[in-house]
């Protein structure tokens, strides 16, 4: 920007490539030596079965470390077609905040397909989670993989307490 006073905070233009900052934007050099960070998503993330419908089994913890692999993952499950994608939490201890982004994205790219997103999770500390955070009211849950195969036994949660839709 022209005019602007040294130092002040100057955004980039939308077609600058974001490896192209300005230096003052940069860590000190001794914090740039370390050279490139790299990302590796764990073995254990994540497996989507090809069988319909498709299910995407979760890990243990959900956290922003492998949010993102979740996402391709279930954009993968999403292909078109499909009717119902089956969430498999049930080995999930954990989910933090950038998991339940994740779902909800997730449920909005199924429902955008004219698809079904439905979580298995039998684990209580996750759904007290859900509930707090309301997603158990935007997102199907059931507790056994027969009833999410069915879509029979969906729970919503009202006001702290489970209800029952046959």
């Amino acid at each position: 920007m022209e005019g602007a006073p040294s130092g002040a905070y100057q955004p980039r233009a939308a077609d600058k490539p974001a490896a192209i900052l300005d230096s003052a934007l940069l860590p000190p050099s001794h914090c740039r030596d370390r050279g490139p960070l790299e990302v590796t998503a764990r073995a254990d993330t994540v497996h989507v079965t090809t069988a319909q419908p498709p299910v995407v089994t979760l890990p243990a913890e959900i956290d922003m470390a492998n949010a993102g692999g979740l996402a391709e993952q279930f954009a993968a499950a999403l292909a078109p077609g499909v009717r119902v994608v089956i969430a498999d939490m049930t080995a999930t201890t954990f989910c933090s905040s950038a998991g339940l982004n994740t779902l909800i994205r997730a449920k909005k790219r199924a429902t955008a397909n004219g698809c079904e997103l439905r979580l298995l999770l039998p684990s209580p500390n996750v759904l007290r989670i859900m509930k707090i955070q309301g997603v158990d009211a935007v997102l199907p849950i059931f507790f056994s993989l027969e009833e999410a195969l069915a879509g029979t036994g969906l729970r919503f949660a009202i006001r702290g307490s489970a209800s029952q839709v046959e």
